[in-house]
């Protein structure tokens, strides 16, 4: 919208007739303060001023006014004066405005010219501001990705270190006690060494997932397999590794999933770890389906931790993202729930958690279910060989 305003209501509306004749949208101002007030109130495109002796006259003041006011120096302005007073226009302070001047006599054709030019001149600049502001925005993100990442590098650092010296005290101490003929202590000693190696195995295994999904290779084998055999045969794998742990099951969904069975049990096997780890050991761990719609199977595992602060939750499948808090003791890599995530999405499902500082939490995930225990004739429970997906296709 293009703000006219001149003194003389003959010429304001000889302007205005002028601009809807080239389909220009305009508003007429009639005094100084309408002029200012709509300026202050409004964002116009263009104001366009006409004073025919400048000194003194209310497109002055309006221009004083302007001037002295950063919230509208952004607004551009066309001010229309006879030829003789070039030279005192030519030496008026007025270095925050975006002024142009159209002096003497002049065709309409010109004026419409000169009024799409400052137009084109506007709207170049301001994309020249939002490119500038993309940039700095990228900038900032590249900037927090490398500190990011230079924190992982730290962290990873430790994390493959700590591992590493607790297996080579107790192999030396194995070796000792092997000398000295003492079988039960040796045996104690690699037991813990290769529950070391295991975590090592562990954190190897995050990495290269990482780079898979990173270079869009991560392999999926897909087949139709029974739920609940699925949900039996992790928890009790992570029972093996936690045994002094109290999981419970809750679990009388009889259906049918598609996808990939060993892919989703790394993903519950997270779940369930996580959950073990960051609460305390004399309290259980429950794990529970829903049918959601008739069309879900939701999988949660629920723990009476300390629960995540709300503020944090979003980021929490985030890449390299942890929960800095000193109620949790647990580093990681910060890689682990992201895996999850990208598994579950190139399933066509769903991922998420609830949870309540002090009060623990939930972790979820939803899959589609491929038939329920009366539909199951003619399904095919496997496929021949793994294939690999490109990481673009993992939200579709």
């Amino acid at each position: 919208m293009i703000l006219v305003f001149d003194s003389l209501a003959e010429a304001n509306n000889s302007l205005m007739r002028i601009l809807e004749a080239n389909n220009l949208p305009a508003q007429a101002a009639m005094s100084t303060d309408e002029t200012l007030q709509h300026i202050f109130t409004y964002k116009y495109k263009l104001l366009i001023l006409r004073a025919d002796a400048f000194e003194g006259s209310d497109a002055q003041e309006v221009l004083r006014v302007m001037n002295n006011n950063p919230n509208v120096k952004d607004t551009p302005v066309l001010l229309i004066t006879p030829s003789s007073i070039k030279q005192k226009i030519k030496f008026e302070t007025y270095t925050g405005l975006w002024l142009d001047c159209l002096f003497g006599d002049y065709s309409t054709d010109f004026l419409i010219f000169k009024i799409k030019s400052i137009q084109d001149r506007q709207e170049y600049i301001a994309g020249l501001y939002h490119d500038n502001r993309f940039l700095k925005d990228e900038l900032q993100k590249t900037k927090m990705t490398e500190a990011a990442k230079e924190e992982f590098i730290s962290i990873a650092g430790h994390e493959l270190s700590t591992p590493i010296t607790s297996i080579n005290a107790y192999l030396q101490l194995a070796l000792r006690n092997a000398n000295s003929q003492n079988i039960e202590q040796t045996i104690q000693l690699l037991s813990k060494g290769l529950n070391q190696i295991n975590k090592l195995n562990r954190l190897a295994k995050d990495l290269l997932d990482s780079s898979r999904l990173q270079a869009g290779k991560m392999e999926y084998n897909f087949a139709v397999f029974n739920c609940r055999d699925f949900l039996r045969q992790t928890i009790e794998n992570v029972r093996h590794s936690y045994p002094d742990r109290q999981i419970n099951v809750n679990c009388n969904t009889k259906v049918w999933l598609e996808g990939d069975q060993e892919r989703l049990e790394q993903v519950l096997t997270n779940y369930l770890t996580n959950a073990l780890k960051y609460s305390p050991t004399s309290t259980e761990v429950l794990v529970y389906t829903e049918i959601i719609d008739k069309k879900w199977l939701k999988v949660c595992v629920k723990d009476r931790g300390q629960g995540i602060p709300r503020e944090k939750q979003p980021y929490i499948f985030h890449k390299y993202y942890r929960v800095s808090d000193e109620k949790h003791k647990h580093q990681g890599l910060g890689m682990g729930l992201f895996i999850c995530a990208q598994i579950i999405s190139h399933h066509k499902g769903k991922f998420g958690l609830e949870s309540e500082p002090g009060k623990g939490s939930i972790f979820y995930f939803m899959l589609p279910i491929k038939a329920t225990k009366e539909k199951t004739e003619g399904l095919t429970t496997s496929f021949p060989k793994r294939s690999a997906f490109s990481s673009s296709n993992l939200n579709k």
